[in-house]
């Protein structure tokens, strides 16, 4: 239904008689974070080296990156947008980014770094 007001249309909707809900109206993906990548400069390492995560996001208000063990990892003032961080790890170990957006829905990307242990000969 529509009421023309000095040149405008003015939509009314009455809830409740017909097909529509509130929720017909709501776009979940409104405020929604996106990781657009999320990879590891290499995704094999010998024990004792380090490897680069680099990622870029969209629309991310909240950033976090943990471990296997759901520890976190120090972004150490990355920006959030496109940022990068060294680790080390001393095992094989899976790397989870957690971007949260305006609509605080959570968003996840993971790597896999295999360590290769030192021979012993």
């Amino acid at each position: 239904m529509g009421i023309w007001v000095r040149g405008a249309i003015v939509a009314a909707v009455v809830f409740g008689m017909g097909s529509c809900s509130p929720e017909d109206f709501i776009d979940e993906n409104l405020g929604a974070a996106t990781i657009v990548s999320f990879e590891a400069s290499r995704s094999s390492i010998d024990e004792g080296e380090s490897v680069t995560l680099s990622w870029v996001t969209r629309d991310a208000k909240t950033l976090r990156l943990v471990d296997d063990r759901s520890e976190s990892i120090d972004l150490l003032g990355a920006d959030i947008r496109s940022g990068s961080v060294e680790v080390s790890p001393f095992m094989t170990s899976n790397y989870r980014l957690i971007a949260i957006g305006a609509n605080r829905k959570e968003v996840a990307s993971e790597v896999r770094i295999e360590v290769r242990r030192a021979s012993l000969d």
